[in-house]
């Protein structure tokens, strides 16, 4: 160790200079570059649509089953995006398509542990733009679960409907059956 503190002892004045010069150029660089924001959010996209399978009297089906890869990818889709940029034009006039691509979009916990919430992050030089971004992509994408909700209710309601109409059916023709019955047997209603 001696012979190595003499070294540097003697090159003293190099070290000092080169880690000056190392601390003066990472300032600079630091003043100059530009800080750069990210935000980050995390959607759940199982379907709030689902019920518990322990209620009997659920109309809700239970055959709607959430395919989290399709999930992933229509959050990628580029009409997700442009949509998002159809909220954020109005802010950011400049907004582009291809600006809302960069938005890192995975599912959390990743290959080898998926789950069922997906993060989004973005990175952007203004802080409010990152969470307005964000924002915006979150109302497309609630308002896209809320479109498919209300179809698969539509859906469910005119079921329903048939169901309603094909018992109203039978029981007219029941009725007409049993009226007919009592009028060729004679029979009258006691009541």
């Amino acid at each position: 160790y001696g012979k190595i503190f003499a070294v540097l002892v003697r090159r003293r004045f190099w070290l000092l200079g080169g880690l000056t010069l190392g601390l003066v150029i990472a300032i600079v660089v630091n003043i100059v570059a530009k800080p750069k924001y990210t935000s980050s959010m995390r959607l759940l996209v199982e379907s709030t649509y689902k019920s518990n399978s322990s209620s009997s009297s659920s109309f809700i089906d239970s055959n709607v089953q959430i395919d989290y890869a399709t999930q992933l990818n229509l959050l990628q889709s580029s009409s997700m995006f442009q949509k998002a940029a159809n909220l954020l034009v109005t802010e950011y006039p400049d907004i582009s398509v291809n600006e809302l691509q960069s938005l890192k979009i995975g599912m959390l916990g990743g290959k080898e542990a998926p789950t069922k919430i997906v993060e989004v992050q973005y990175t952007s030089k203004d802080p409010v733009k990152t969470r307005q971004v964000l924002r915006a992509f979150q109302k497309v994408y609630t308002d896209y679960n809320r479109e498919q909700q209300e179809k698969r209710l539509q859906k469910g309601l005119a079921g329903i409907d048939d169901q309603v109409e094909k018992v109203r059916k039978s029981i007219a023709d029941v009725t007409e059956s049993l009226q007919e019955f009592r009028r060729r047997n004679n029979l009258f209603d006691a009541n």
